[in-house]
C-alpha cells in the first residue's frame, strides 16, 4: 500500500484521490513509467539482473514442455518422484502390516508372555 501511495501521485497528479476513488480510467503507460522511475531511484539498479541465471532459457523451456506435455498425475511426472511418492509409502504400509500381523500371531500363541 505504501508503494501505491508513493507512485500514484506521480502518475495522476494532484487529483489522484478523486480519480482513484471514482474508478475512472488509469493511464497504465504512465503508471509503468512512474514505477520504473521509482524503482530505479529506490533500488539503484532498476530492473536489471543482479546475477546470471542458473540454466539457459532454452533448457528451461525444454524442461517445461516435457513436464507440461505428460498426461499423468503430478506426483508421477518425474523419474525419482515414483520412488518418493509411491515406493516409500508402499514399503511403510507393508512393513507396518507385517509387524501388526506378527504381533497378533505372537499374542494368539502366547509367545513373549511373562510367566
Amino acid at each position: 500500500m505504501s508503494l501505491l501511495r508513493k507512485v500514484l501521485p506521480l502518475v495522476l497528479g494532484s487529483q489522484w484521490p478523486a480519480r482513484f476513488n471514482c474508478g475512472s480510467w488509469l493511464p497504465l503507460n504512465r503508471l509503468k513509467k512512474a514505477m520504473r522511475t521509482y524503482f530505479v531511484v529506490a533500488g539503484g539498479t532498476g530492473f536489471s539482473m543482479t546475477e546470471p541465471p542458473f540454466v539457459s532459457r532454452e533448457r528451461l523451456l525444454k524442461h517445461q514442455q516435457y513436464f507440461q506435455s505428460i498426461h499423468k498425475h503430478t506426483y508421477l511426472k518425474g523419474r525419482f518422484d515414483k520412488i518418493t511418492s509411491v515406493a516409500i509409502p508402499l514399503a511403510l504400509a507393508v512393513s507396518s502390516l507385517a509387524l501388526i500381523g506378527r504381533g497378533i500371531y505372537n499374542m494368539s500363541h502366547g509367545i513373549g508372555k511373562k510367566a
